[in-house]
């Protein structure tokens, strides 16, 4: 199971406040959250170095990333309408799978989104999630752009034996900014402070690197904090502010940011309790809980920071979410870890020996046809029959009745097993045991699909499970997305429709 839970201002100096009259009634109007389920606990990292450490952080699956996390958060914020309505995606992460590759493209595909959708990438920087925010407010404001989906997804990792080891969480977190009935709408914007080397990552490099977290604190987070608010421009919002949301990256900042503008920290919402600084995703995320808890006609300050730099959006929530408990519902049902796991999963420990080839390489043009159709669950059912044949681009007759009209249709997602193997001797990079599963489908078919998040003791005939994107394999540091089986136990408040 995992927990849904659904004018610049000149750097360093105000004067570049947006007009509170300009947002044209542009606000959030849905919001969705995904966390995976496990977590290391920072003492059993420092068991392994001698460091100490306390509470946990969220760990992504072996087989997630920023792009199966941010298909999991869109899925809650967008429910049963899908994405026929969103013009754009915006993606905001540090943690892309590729150095050079347009990702946001599989998330539109897994979305179904149409065709003529536009995608961009903003990354490099944790205040990525609010200029994500920023860049949807202008579009939609403009009238350029109906409705923008934003994701903010990371799953950064620090070096084994650093500071930043048992710190840097996963998540992903997703708004759907547009005019219409809003939880929130856009007030003013602002962007300030001087930029600092406080947190990297060198090109190549895996983990995040740091320099002394009190300095990065003191000269970083308070100033850009103080410069950001300033950026607003005239009358300052500090005394209407209810809620503050910001970044968490440690137990400390967020309490100082919220000193250094005269916030009291009461007013600081604890988002990432238990799951870690979740980079673009941090500040995104404390935003739901603000909705969440927050009185209609409170007034939001978001704070994005990132080397030096902070973003701020002040918003005023216009309607309470029609779920809540998201904060809550991510602290249940987690999994623990014990620390070779932890380093399985993020990559730091991987298998010897040589991987098997795959039988059909990422790069084929079968992959390149049939990707759409994949990626979006899509079945071409028979008129005549009934039957769902797959994939739809390469069936030009029912294989069941050969009745050739057929009608492109999505196919369920849950559904309960039929039948299952587990196999117990996998070539890397594969684990085992690996469970291999048919299910008999919501929509009447039957799906054959690898297990996650499964042990063997728990699966069983008439098991309830529901289709996820994850990754399948990679070769030549290319990777195949996929749907694999995980139980399927309902979603907690907070998400989308379950």
């Amino acid at each position: 199971m995992t927990h849904p839970v659904s004018t610049r201002g000149p750097a360093g100096g105000g004067g570049g406040a947006r007009p509170p009259s300009s947002s044209g009634g542009v606000g959030l109007l849905a919001c969705g959250v995904y966390v995976p389920r496990y977590r290391i606990d920072r003492k059993e990292i420092g068991r392994h170095w001698n460091t100490g450490g306390h509470g946990t952080r969220s760990v992504p699956g072996a087989d997630e990333d920023a792009i199966t996390m941010a298909v999991e958060a869109a899925d809650r914020a967008l429910g049963p309408d899908g994405a026929d309505g969103i013009d754009a995606i915006l993606l905001a992460t540090c943690s892309l799978p590729y150095a050079e590759h347009d990702s946001v493209g599989t998330i539109a595909q897994a979305l179904r989104a149409r065709p003529d959708v536009e995608t961009a990438i903003l990354g490099g920087t944790p205040r990525a999630g609010g200029a994500g925010l920023r860049q949807a407010w202008d579009a939609v404001a403009a009238g350029r752009l109906g409705r923008v989906l934003v994701l903010a997804s990371d799953a950064r990792r620090g070096d084994p034996g650093t500071d930043l080891e048992g710190q840097l969480g996963a998540g992903a977190v997703a708004f759907v900014v547009g005019q219409g009935e809003a939880l929130a709408t856009f007030e003013r914007a602002g962007s300030g402070g001087q930029p600092l080397l406080d947190r990297w990552r060198p090109a190549g490099a895996e983990g995040v690197r740091g320099y002394d977290p009190r300095f990065a604190r003191e000269r970083g987070h308070g100033p850009a904090a103080e410069a950001a608010l300033a950026a607003l421009g005239a009358p300052s919002p500090v005394a209407d502010v209810r809620h503050l949301a910001v970044q968490q990256p440690d137990d400390r900042t967020a309490v100082l940011m919220a000193k250094a503008i005269g916030v009291g920290s009461e007013r600081v919402v604890d988002a990432a309790a238990g799951l870690g600084d979740l980079g673009s995703a941090g500040m995104p995320l404390a935003l739901v809980g603000a909705l969440e808890r927050g009185a209609v006609g409170d007034h939001v300050l978001a704070l994005a920071y990132g080397s030096g730099v902070a973003d701020s959006l002040l918003l005023r929530i216009a309607r309470r979410p029609d779920t809540t408990g998201t904060l809550e519902g991510l602290a249940r049902d987690v999994v623990p870890l014990e620390y070779p796991a932890f380093l399985r999963q993020t990559g730091a420990l991987e298998p010897g020996g040589e991987a098997a080839r795959a039988g059909l390489p990422p790069t084929s043009p079968l992959l390149w046809r049939e990707g759409p159709d994949l990626l979006g669950l899509l079945a071409a059912r028979c008129d005549a029959c009934g039957y769902l044949n797959s994939p739809p681009e390469s069936r030009r007759l029912c294989v069941r009745c050969g009745h050739r009209e057929l009608t492109r249709v999505a196919r369920a997602r849950t559904g309960t097993v039929h039948t299952f193997g587990i196999n117990h001797y996998m070539p890397p990079p594969l684990e085992s045991p690996l469970p291999v599963i048919v299910a008999d489908m919501a929509d009447g078919s039957r799906y054959l699909a690898l297990g996650t998040e499964l042990s063997p003791d728990v699966l069983r005939i008439g098991l309830p499970v529901e289709l996820c994107l994850r990754v399948l394999y990679q070769e030549r540091g290319a990777r195949v997305y996929g749907y694999k089986f995980r139980e399927d136990h309902g979603r907690p408040p907070g998400g989308g429709p379950a």
